[in-house]
């Protein structure tokens, strides 16, 4: 039989002049909670380090996938960009997209200055790889002749030429 005077609360109030309740570490139920709230943090911080980083499997499947991407459909060009900055936007992106919801902060892609070589690494990883694209007017299928200011957008919509991006990649430095 429980006595009275053996019972702690499992909560009781702040003695830090706030009205706030706190877990009573004098229960044993009190106590329970302490130590399960302590185990969730720190299982929550190692799953948000371990999934904070690309994995050399991982950053090679995106780079593929994003290649296809990239080839899908024409992109539009705003002429205010450079080109070698845009192409690299467009694969950062790609690459990042194809990475999952949980994708670690973006992968790093660095214009190599020669023939549309792009370099594509990331943080936690030694994998590097290589994208060489070529990009070309986009040629509509009704038209036989290139047509960059193909327009496909909303009524006042910018026109900004739109280009095709072609893409092969090797597993190396540039």
């Amino acid at each position: 039989m429980r006595h009275d005077d053996d019972h702690e609360p499992v909560f009781v109030r702040s003695e830090w002049g706030t009205n706030r309740y706190v877990y009573n570490p004098d229960s044993p139920v009190g106590m329970t909670f302490i130590v399960l709230s302590l185990a969730l943090v720190v299982l929550f911080f190692f799953h948000v380090s371990d999934s904070s980083s690309w994995t050399e499997d991982e950053l090679r499947d995106a780079v593929h996938e994003a290649t296809g991407v990239l080839a899908e459909e024409p992109h539009p060009f705003p002429s205010r960009l450079e080109p070698s900055e845009w192409v690299a936007d467009r694969i950062e992106e790609a690459v990042h997209e194809a990475g999952g919801v949980n994708a670690a902060p973006g992968p790093r892609v660095e214009y190599v200055e020669e023939a549309g070589r792009y370099e594509v690494t990331a943080t936690d990883t030694t994998a590097v790889f290589c994208l060489r694209v070529e990009w070309s007017p986009f040629i509509s299928e009704e038209d036989a002749e290139p047509d960059p200011y193909e327009y496909g957008g909303a009524p006042g919509d910018s026109f900004d030429p739109r280009y095709t991006l072609r893409t092969t990649v090797a597993e190396d430095y540039c």
